[in-house]
C-alpha cells in the first residue's frame, strides 16, 4: 500500500519554508474516489493525529480480484475499528467497477455516527470523472454510465465535500454545534446551514438521496414520509425512492 509516502509528504512539506504558511500539516482533510477513496480512509483510520476530515467518493474496497490481506486491508474495517465518521458521496447505478460487496453499501454500516452519505440519483461510478472525451467515452462504457452527466454529477458531489470538509477541519462535529455557532454568526456554521438548504431541495428534485447516520429518528420525526437510505435495499430502487434529509440548522 501506498500509505507510508503520506508521511514522507508532510513530512517534507514541513522543511519548506515558502510552503508552511499555505498548508496546515497539522490540521489535514483527506479525499479520493474509487481505490483512492480507500487509501483516503485508511490514511484516516491510521490514527495519525494530522487527519482530522476523510470524505469517500464512491469508494471501492477489496474484491475478488483484489483479495483483503496483510498488504492489502480493508478499509471498512479499518474505520469500523477506528470509529471514525466520515461522508461518503456514492453512486446509485451498481456495476462491475463499484461492485457490490465493496462499494459505498459495504462501507455504509461500519462507518461512526454523524458519518454524511449522499448518493446521487443516475450516477455511475465513472460519471464522478472528468477526462478527456475519449477516455470518458471509455469509461462510459466500460463501467455503463447512467443519465446523469459527468458534469451534473460532480456538481451535486462538490457541496458536500466543501461542507463536510469545513465542518470537520474547523471542529464542528454536530449539527448542534452547528446551531450554537451559527447564533454567533460564525462563518463556518453559515456554510453548514447553507448546505443543508441547498441538499434539502436537491432531493425534493429527485438528484440525491442524503442522510446523516445516527440521525434517523430524528429525521423520520421531521419527514415521516421518507425513507432512509438503505445500503441492504437492491441499489436499482435507490433512484427511485424518496430520500432522507437532515433537519433545519
Amino acid at each position: 500500500m501506498q500509505l507510508p509516502f503520506f508521511q514522507l509528504l508532510t513530512t517534507w512539506l514541513k522543511t519548506q519554508p515558502e510552503l508552511t504558511s499555505l498548508v496546515d500539516t497539522d490540521n489535514i482533510g483527506v479525499a479520493g474516489h474509487s481505490r483512492g477513496a480507500k487509501l483516503a480512509a485508511l490514511h484516516f483510520a491510521s490514527g495519525s493525529s494530522a487527519v482530522k476530515a476523510a470524505f469517500l467518493v464512491d469508494p471501492v474496497d477489496n474484491t475478488r480480484e483484489t483479495p483483503e490481506g496483510p498488504d492489502y486491508p480493508s478499509a471498512a474495517k479499518a474505520l469500523q475499528a477506528a470509529g471514525k465518521a466520515v461522508a461518503i458521496c456514492g453512486a446509485s447505478i451498481i456495476t462491475g467497477c463499484n461492485p457490490a460487496g465493496s462499494n459505498w453499501q459495504h462501507f455504509w454500516p461500519a462507518v461512526a455516527h454523524d458519518s454524511w452519505l449522499l448518493e446521487v440519483n443516475g450516477a455511475s461510478h465513472n460519471t464522478f470523472l472528468r477526462a478527456s472525451w475519449l477516455v470518458e467515452k471509455a469509461l462510459d462504457l466500460l463501467c455503463k454510465r447512467g443519465p446523469t452527466s459527468h458534469e451534473d454529477t460532480i456538481a451535486l458531489a462538490m457541496p458536500a465535500i466543501t461542507a463536510w470538509m469545513d465542518k470537520e477541519l474547523r471542529g464542528l462535529s454536530s449539527m448542534s454545534q452547528a446551531d450554537d455557532q451559527q447564533r454567533q454568526s460564525t462563518e463556518s456554521a453559515g456554510l453548514l446551514k447553507t448546505f443543508y438548504e441547498w441538499v434539502r431541495l436537491q432531493v425534493e428534485l429527485k438528484k440525491v438521496a442524503f442522510t446523516v447516520k445516527g440521525q434517523e429518528p430524528q429525521l423520520k420525526q421531521l419527514m415521516p414520509n421518507r425513507k432512509a437510505i438503505s445500503p441492504n435495499q437492491p441499489a436499482t430502487d435507490h433512484a427511485q425512492q424518496p430520500a432522507t434529509v437532515c433537519p433545519s440548522t
